[in-house]
């Protein structure tokens, strides 16, 4: 029993029948279990709170990564644009190379 049991004990004994010493002691007994009910569901308050703070910062870096790839995302698109746009030049350069190319080659065996 805790200290406060221990002396609540001792008053009890000034009580008169052992009904009404049973009746203290039953609603010490459930006092201190109301205590340490309390006790028990304040820290696991504390630790939930604990847990739903760590989720919310996991969550708020989770976001900013997935900022920071949908950005790389839009400059490698862009990027892949730029680059098929100078590809498709590129081709329409050799097609044009080939055409003069053929033109020369037509003229030179005449």
């Amino acid at each position: 029993l805790s200290d406060t049991n221990v002396a609540s004990e001792g008053a009890v004994d000034g009580l008169g029948d052992g009904q009404s010493k049973a009746v203290v002691l039953e609603g010490m007994q459930e006092l201190e279990q109301l205590r340490a009910d309390k006790e028990r569901l304040q820290k696991e308050n504390r630790n939930l709170k604990a847990e739903k703070e760590n989720l919310i910062m996991e969550g708020t870096k989770m976001s900013r990564r997935v900022q920071s790839v949908e950005e790389r995302m839009k400059v490698m698109t862009s990027d892949c644009r730029k680059m098929e746009e100078g590809s498709d030049e590129l081709e329409r350069k050799i097609e044009k190379l080939n055409a003069q190319l053929a033109r020369q080659t037509a003229r030179a065996e005449k």
